[in-house]
């Protein structure tokens, strides 16, 4: 059919195109409807969005808003996308104006010129008025605690984040008590505040600018991680120490990557991707992140499938995102400046047309006389990192954790005792070689020097015990509920044998102990050593549990006596139950009474309210 108008043309195109596309060329298709008609092209694009189940109106107009109607994408744009959904723009031409058309045409033009003027005026006064509340709201606002829920969901700590209290509420979510994550632009001004609530609402401060400002953490600016989300931004620093850039969408990667070339052109920048992958086969993560790479020189660390840093520090830990990100960082070969030196490769090197295998290697120089000096490479050993010192809470015991990988190609750590180094380390190296560590024959030695001169940043918690150590469980090759301490022996215990899943072991075993009270107890005793620490209680015996006898449970610090009358028929073994009953209210060891009765209701582990007499052993003179 023949469009009347551009306009029209384009709706047609439109409509041949689905809305869920990956973001950059949704949002080219924004950018190609504002250059044709300004902001009257709005309209358009929001009826087109919307006919997703991913339509997002907050996102749709702060797209909008943040694309200029002089920009270089152009109506073409639009009509190439439509037709690779089967859109023929030939079959669509617009009819050839008459004079009359063309007159008002124009005149719509020098209208619309006029009114994209007027609109990004008004948009420009209230970026401006949006910096200037988020100045106030930034200034009168505190530190952000480390224990606010949603940092402690994530694990991550709050890099000089803000606390909200107030009655703000953005599209009608409430932000008293949410977190504040300052966005600034290239020239350090505040340009707008995100909102960060407990259960991880996010929200940003109405008119604000996001487009091209980001939020920086740290200043070691030689190696530069950049990040959607706050939380995978404060991972990454937390595991390198490296300055990150959060630019709080994927959309913004690009703008915040070409700022920071800019003011860092000699910085090492990585993009930690959000592997999204969708089911359709796109990854608007990757892809966006592989952009702004792309577009000024960047690398990618890419974590697993459906993960971002965040994800993966809280699965395997900060060692695990510092190992994909300096995975991602160019390894150089040390000039003679450098020399001399360490370095570890995780990767074959090619260094003048020489292939050189990964490694420790020993980076020195010789001189002789008066002649220049040479440049001496010794590889030591296969891949072995110091990743901390460790010591104990009396500031003794130090240690080097050690992290190594095998012949067989699996990681290991060991924390290895500093006391080792001590005399010819020949046991350390034994458990090293042991542990699959292949070593130059002739630098046995070199192997200790080089852990003993290294000087991580990073220092843990030796544990010298497994199980308990200050609120965190220690096993021997991983640690639950901290990343800060780590099993320390003169020897590399092997793990604990792990088998079967969480759902096996929900069918297989929970299952089964459903109305099985002996079934019951056997779980329970085999959980219950781990715990007897964090319920402070030292130990205690295995007392059966039956439904005439009763059970016992520990109250006040000592242990309490749960019987039923028919319990304690059996325990006296034929004695009048009234005299026995007598005796022990006598002799104080009944420990609870109601309205004059010997027995109370009290509710049983099988949820049942049952009468039951409380007796405390303590009371009874057992050797009388």
């Amino acid at each position: 059919m023949t469009a009347h108008t551009e306009r029209e043309r384009a709706a047609l195109a439109l409509s041949a195109i689905p809305a869920d596309l990956p973001r950059d060329t949704w949002w080219k298709i924004a950018a190609a409807l504002k250059h044709e008609f300004g902001e009257d092209g709005f309209a358009l694009f929001d009826a087109w969005s919307r006919t997703t189940e991913r339509y997002d109106e907050a996102a749709a107009r702060d797209t909008w808003r943040s694309l200029k109607a002089s920009g270089g994408i152009r109506i073409g744009s639009l009509y190439e996308i439509a037709k690779s959904h089967g859109f023929d723009p030939k079959q669509h031409q617009v009819a050839t104006p008459t004079t009359a058309e063309r007159t008002r045409h124009a005149k719509e033009q020098r209208e619309r010129a006029e009114r994209d003027a007027r609109a990004q005026a008004d948009e420009a006064q209230r970026r401006a008025q949006a910096a200037d509340r988020a100045h106030e709201l930034w200034e009168n606002a505190a530190a952000a605690s480390d224990d606010h829920p949603y940092l402690q969901g994530k694990t991550v700590r709050g890099h000089g984040l803000r606390l909200y209290r107030g009655n703000l509420r953005i599209g009608g979510v409430a932000c008293d008590d949410a977190l504040m994550v300052p966005l600034r632009g290239a020239s350090g001004d505040l340009t707008s505040l995100e909102f960060i609530g407990a259960d991880g609402e996010k929200r940003f401060l109405s008119g604000g600018s996001k487009a091209g400002s980001f939020c920086m953490i740290g200043d070691d600016y030689t190696r530069i991680v950049v990040a959607e989300g706050y939380a995978t931004g404060a991972s990454a620093f937390e595991a390198t120490s490296y300055a990150v850039a959060v630019a709080f969408d994927a959309g913004n990667l690009r703008r915040v990557a070409s700022a920071l070339r800019e003011q860092h052109p000699k910085a090492v920048l990585v993009f930690a991707v959000d592997n999204d992958a969708k089911a359709n086969g796109s990854n608007p993560g990757l892809k966006a992140a592989t952009d702004a790479a792309h577009a000024v020189g960047g690398t990618l660390a890419v974590p697993p499938a459906g993960m971002d840093l965040n994800d993966l520090h809280q699965r395997d830990g900060l060692m695990a995102v510092k190992d994909l990100i300096n995975a991602a960082l160019p390894q150089v070969w040390p000039n003679m400046e450098q020399r001399p030196c360490w370095c570890v490769y995780g990767d074959w090197q090619e260094v003048d047309g020489v292939k050189r295998k990964p490694g420790v290697w020993h980076h020195n120089f010789k001189q002789r006389d008066d002649q220049e000096p040479v440049m001496v490479d010794e590889w030591i050993c296969s891949p072995l990192y110091v990743d901390a010192t460790t010591s104990n809470r009396e500031d003794e015991n130090y240690g080097f954790l050690l992290r190594y990988v095998s012949r067989r190609g699996i990681w290991k750590k060991w924390a290895m005792p500093a006391e080792m180094l001590a005399g010819d380390g020949a046991e350390a190296l034994g458990i090293v070689l042991s542990g699959g560590v292949e070593i130059s024959q002739h630098k046995k030695r070199e192997v200790l020097r080089y852990i003993a001169s290294q000087h991580p940043t990073r220092h843990m918690r030796a544990a010298t015990l497994t199980g308990w150590h200050d609120g965190a469980f220690v096993l021997p090759d991983e640690v639950i509920g901290a990343d800060d301490v780590w099993f320390q022996a003169a020897g590399r215990t092997a793990p604990y044998g792990t088998a079967g899943t969480l759902a096996g072991w929900k069918s297989g075993v929970a299952a089964l102990a459903e109305g099985n009270p002996l079934l019951m107890l056997a779980i329970s005793a085999a959980f219950a050593g781990v715990l007897l620490e964090p319920l402070c209680i030292d130990g205690a015996p295995l007392m059966p549990i039956r439904d005439r006898a009763g059970y016992w449970r520990i109250e006040g610090g000592h242990r309490l006596y749960l019987f039923t009358s028919a319990g304690i028929k059996e325990a006296i073994k034929g004695y009048d139950l009234n005299r026995a009953l007598s005796a022990l209210d006598a002799a104080g060891a009944i420990a609870r009474k109601q309205n004059g009765q010997r027995s109370v209701p009290i509710r049983a582990p099988d949820g049942r309210l049952t009468r039951l007499y409380a007796i405390d052993p303590e009371k009874l003179d057992v050797d009388g």
